[in-house]
């Protein structure tokens, strides 16, 4: 029987996708009778809530800490571990961080302005990102620079961020030094978009620059392995990546995933994290390469094709094209091995969808009572557009280049078409461009896949590493005598136990498993319904009964429940099926679960 086809309980009644009590085991009825499907659990187990994952990560902190002793009268061989399970403790306790990597002038920065609504963070040719910056949540702005030769961290006004940042000058050596000083800037911000997580900025991954970036980093004192290590270095202590393409940086979709699989972020590549020198960190041992749930597979990774409102003119709707180049990126570059999506952005757009004023929103007005066709013409020009006196267009040329450097072409004719349309105020015009941009909808989908499981994420950073422990028992500090070092590799072991004990008591965590075995394709066996099924019930799509169960907002509990126990005994009867075995068996064994916990709850 073919595993993707034919099985058994697949028509019920009226021939529909919904599963039957099967009457014999696979093979037909000369096959011996089937073990009928284990029951509906009665609900008394998933009655009772799990802890948090937070809450339950920061308990196995604490009694594997308990296993090795208090610090002060630890072996010496003990202290690595410990510091490592400070580096955890730490880790469950901060929000999740989302970096931004790609190559040099690729958008990133545009992004996170883009991302926040709000001018943040220099973007522009003559303002190449020099340092990394993460921005974090707070009740108002502040920059707090941190420094590689470990002096105090000081505060800085926000308004010194550029400097701090940025390019200097060629003649300046003293800006030149200042920010070869930096480890990297801690930005904190109002905004709420940052509640979700912390957005990390990096330079750029591009091991060989074009002539213009690498004079640049040459009068910065930088080398291009430099600016390339600092990406990666700070990408490693992120939970989850956004890779930034650009377009038209490359000469085909096979060279725009080169520079991310060359630096390491594959499927299932980790990078480590936490404290520089602790386990599983940047220059640490037992840094983890090659462990699921870290910085580089398809389940923590999400890509961005940014700038794509640069196809127009030759492409009239640039997201179509976007979409187009994404698609093939996806599938015949090979790019769901490395992201769970990767989405076209109109990221000049959508950034100045946030900067727009009520002078801008009078200049787009005055524009928009141009006739279309002569004002595409003229904004296609370019240069032209943003110098010419043009008797026939009401706005001078000054303003023109300000809001052709805000918006690009397409953004501009795109605003005026709004105002055409009937959009009368500058707050409305904003959000359409937001949402014509496709940043909207990629904030959702960052807030969905990643801020919406943070902790269990993080959780799966921390299991990974725990393993590592026994890694860090330094040889030449064991006791001597077998029997004492045996103690103590023991008790480290023990510790390790606390983690990967979450593995089973945190269903969710399982269910994260599964998740990672279907972005892997270790799932070999199901359909296509089913791995979408499989993706919704663990939560993708959201985290509601509703939108697990792929029913509108709104249904009737009656009915969720129905459905619920609908899939349970579709995929009760999929637990028997002789066919599938190891990762798929398992991810059936899991949604079964997944089902009776949300049956229970209804």
């Amino acid at each position: 029987m073919s595993p993707a086809g034919g099985r058994w309980w697949r028509l019920g009644r009226g021939g529909d996708e919904h599963p039957a009590a099967p009457p014999h085991a696979p093979g037909g009825p000369s096959g011996p009778t089937a073990t009928a499907p284990p029951p509906i659990s009665d609900g008394s187990e998933a009655a009772t809530p799990e802890p948090g994952v937070r809450e339950a990560t920061e308990r196995a902190v604490t009694e594997a800490a308990d296993l090795l002793g208090p610090r002060h009268r630890a072996p010496a061989a003990l202290l690595p571990a410990l510091d490592a399970l400070d580096g955890y403790r730490e880790l469950a306790a901060r929000p999740m961080r989302v970096a931004l990597v790609g190559r040099v002038s690729a958008g990133k920065s545009t992004l996170v302005n883009a991302l926040l609504g709000a001018h943040r963070v220099e973007t522009g040719a003559e303002e190449l990102t020099f340092n990394v910056s993460r921005l974090t949540h707070g009740s108002e702005r502040t920059v707090t620079v941190h420094y590689k030769d470990g002096r105090p961290a000081d505060r800085h006004h926000p308004d010194e961020l550029r400097a701090l940042t940025a390019r200097a000058r060629e003649d300046d050596a003293a800006g030149q030094a200042r920010l070869r000083a930096v480890d990297h800037l801690v930005v904190t911000d109002p905004s709420p978009y940052l509640r979700s997580f912390d957005l990390v900025d990096t330079p750029g991954l591009d091991s060989v620059l074009g002539a213009d970036s690498a004079n640049t980093l040459r009068f910065l004192g930088r080398s291009p392995d430099e600016v390339r290590a600092d990406s990666i270095g700070h990408a490693g202590s992120a939970d989850a990546l956004v890779l930034v393409f650009a377009r038209g940086l490359a000469q085909g979709e096979e060279e725009l995933l080169a520079d991310f699989t060359g630096a390491g972020f594959g499927p299932g590549a980790s990078t480590g994290g936490g404290a520089p020198g602790a386990p599983g960190s940047p220059g640490g041992p037992g840094t983890g390469q090659g462990a699921p749930g870290g910085p580089g597979g398809a389940l923590t990774t999400v890509g961005a094709l940014t700038k794509v409102e640069l196809y127009w003119p030759e492409h009239p709707d640039p997201l179509a094209e976007g979409r187009r180049v994404a698609g093939r990126v996806m599938t015949a570059a090979g790019g769901t091995r490395l992201m769970y999506d990767l989405r076209p952005l109109c990221s000049l757009v959508g950034a100045a969808a946030g900067q727009l004023t009520e002078a801008d929103f009078a200049d787009l007005a005055e524009l928009a009572t141009v006739e279309p066709a002569l004002l595409a013409r003229r904004v296609a020009r370019g240069p032209y557009f943003t110098t010419r006196p043009y008797p026939d267009l009401p706005v001078p040329a000054d303003r023109r280049a300000h809001l052709f450097g805000l918006l690009a072409g397409y953004g501009l004719t795109l605003a005026c078409g709004l105002l055409r349309d009937g959009v009368d105020r500058l707050p409305e015009l904003r959000a359409e461009l937001d949402r014509r941009s496709g940043l909207a909808d990629f904030r959702r989908l960052l807030t969905d896949h990643f801020g919406a499981r943070a902790d269990l994420i993080k959780l799966r950073r921390i299991v990974d590493r725990a393993r590592t422990l026994p890694d860090t028992l330094p040889l030449d500090l064991l006791p001597p005598d077998p029997p004492s070092a045996a103690r103590i590799r023991a008790t480290v072991d023990r510790a390790v136990g606390r983690f990967v004990d979450l593995e089973v008591q945190q269903h969710a965590f399982r269910e994260l498993t599964v998740l990672r075995d279907c972005y892997d394709g270790r799932l070999a066996g199901f359909t296509e319904p089913e791995l979408l099924e499989l993706r919704r019930v663990a939560g993708e799509f959201g985290a509601t009964p509703a939108a697990r169960l792929g029913l509108p907002p709104g249904t009737a509990r009656a009915e969720l429940r129905r459905v619920a126990l609908d899939r349970l005994a579709h995929w009760s009867a999929m637990t028997i099926d002789p066919t599938f075995a190891g990762p798929a068996r398992r991810a059936c064994q899991v949604l079964r679960r997944s089902y009776e916990r949300l049956a229970a709850a209804l």
